[in-house]
C-alpha cells in the first residue's frame, strides 16, 4: 500500500505549490483545484503534473496489488478507475477561471465528465468496502465516509461561492479514507 502513500503525497505537494503560484484573480474559497490546470492558464503545467501523476501512481499501485498482492478485483478496480480519470482529467483541462479566455468546450466537458467518473467509482470503493468489511466499526467508519463525500459533493454543487472550500475538504477526506480505512479490509 505504499504506493497510495506516493501518490496521495505527490498530489498533495502539487496541489499546495500550484496554489502558491496563483494570480490574484484566482479564490481558493471560489475555485476549483481543477482550474489550477484550466486551459489557457499559464501555470496549468504544474497542476496537470499533479493530476496525470497521481493518476499513474495510484493505476500502478493497484496493478501491483492485483498482481503481486492478489487483491480482489472488485476492491481494486473502482480506486483504479478513479485513479485513471484523476490523471486524464488532468490532460482534458477544464474551462479558464479568468473572464474572457479562449477554451475549448470539449476539452472543459471531458474534464467534467472524468471528474464525475472519478466521484462516482472512489463512491463505489467506498461502498464495496463498506459491504464487505466484516467488523462493525469499520462498517460504520466507511459509512461516515461515504456521507462525508457524498455531503462535500452536494455542498460543492449547491454552495458555488465556497466550491473550492467544500472540494478541498472533499479531497481531504478522500485522502484519509484512501490512507487510512481503504487498506483496511
Amino acid at each position: 500500500m505504499m504506493g497510495i502513500y506516493f501518490a496521495v503525497i505527490f498530489f498533495i505537494v502539487f496541489i499546495v505549490v500550484s496554489q502558491l503560484l496563483t494570480p490574484q484573480e484566482y479564490d481558493w474559497k471560489v475555485n476549483t483545484i481543477s482550474e489550477l490546470a484550466a486551459q489557457n492558464y499559464k501555470n496549468k503545467k504544474v497542476m496537470q503534473t499533479g493530476f496525470i501523476g497521481f493518476g499513474i501512481l495510484l493505476c500502478g499501485s493497484m496493478i501491483f496489488n492485483m498482481v503481486f498482492k492478489e487483491q480482489a478485483l472488485l476492491k481494486s478496480l473502482p480506486i483504479f478507475i478513479y485513479a485513471l480519470s484523476v490523471g486524464l482529467s488532468g490532460i482534458f483541462c477544464t474551462q479558464p477561471f479568468i473572464k474572457n479566455v479562449q477554451y475549448l468546450r470539449t476539452e472543459a466537458r471531458n474534464h467534467s465528465f472524468l471528474a464525475q467518473l472519478a466521484g462516482f467509482s472512489f463512491v463505489a470503493a467506498i461502498l464495496i468496502c463498506m459491504f464487505e468489511s466484516t467488523e462493525i466499526k469499520f462498517k460504520i467508519l466507511h459509512g461516515i465516509a461515504f456521507v462525508f463525500v457524498m455531503g462535500c459533493s452536494i455542498l460543492f454543487g449547491k454552495v458555488p461561492r465556497y466550491r473550492g472550500v467544500f472540494q478541498r475538504i472533499m479531497y481531504l477526506g478522500s485522502f484519509i479514507w484512501l490512507l487510512f480505512l481503504y487498506p483496511i479490509l
